[in-house]
């Protein structure tokens, strides 16, 4: 290659090189507004990143919280229902036990805590009951008849129907297709009568004339009298 054509190849060279210098310069400002903002970026994600660690950690927190308070609210449930569903308990005070365990219970529901204790003759609800059979009732098959468990909702997630039994409405149609039984006569007390010495009553009811007795001689010969009269001649 000639002298002169290695020298027009340098300056071109020299040219390209100044172009590419000039572009740099014109584009620095931008690069480093652009260097700028992705070392912001970068800032504000370490920030959400320790914001969101936090947050985990807050919810871990308040998750373990949550199970404690289900896990007393479930052994308070299982103390109440055992003590209401003693034997030795009628069912009027069984009813009556229910109904002061939903009372207390219902003050929950507004932390979120639903507690389900149906109550005999409620409707059948399928979003809070589950059936599990039939008892002998006057009642029909879309009303709860016993309650075999309770049920709830968590705001953990956690949830479990209520089973119930249903009515058959045996107790209803037997009633219906028993005939009333005739009332046995009552017996009525005794009423005491006084007689008195002119009259007297037979067995029949019959009225019977009593004999006279002359209380002084003087009526016995007037009787005699009469009698002596009254005799034909």
């Amino acid at each position: 290659m000639k002298p002169e054509e290695r020298l027009a190849k340098l300056e071109d060279a020299l040219r390209r090189i100044e172009d590419g210098t000039r572009d740099l310069s014109e584009q620095l400002p931008a690069m480093r507004s652009f260097a700028e903002k992705a070392r912001k970026t970068e800032q504000a994600l370490e920030q959400s990143r320790s914001k969101l660690a936090e947050s985990e950690k807050r919810e871990k927190t308040a998750t373990v919280a949550l199970e404690g308070i289900e896990q007393a609210i479930m052994k308070a449930m299982d103390a109440a229902k055992g003590y209401v569903h003693k034997p030795e308990y009628s069912l009027e005070e069984r009813l009556t036990m229910m109904r002061l365990c939903r009372k207390a219970f219902s003050k929950l529901s507004a932390a979120g805590f639903d507690i389900w204790i149906p109550e005999i003759g409620d409707a059948v609800d399928p979003a809070k009951h589950t059936v599990s059979g039939r008892a002998k009732s006057k009642l029909g098959g879309d009303r709860v008849a016993d309650v075999v468990s309770w049920g709830y909702s968590f705001p953990g997630g956690e949830a479990r129907a209520a089973e119930v039994l249903v009515g058959d409405g045996s107790l209803a149609r037997k009633e219906r297709t028993e005939k009333p039984r005739a009332a046995k006569p009552k017996v009525k007390a005794g009423i005491a009568m006084v007689v008195d010495d002119k009259t007297a009553r037979t067995k029949k009811g019959a009225r019977k004339t009593a004999k006279k007795v002359a209380a002084t001689p003087f009526d016995q010969l007037a009787q005699a009298a009469n009698r002596n009269i009254q005799k034909p001649k």
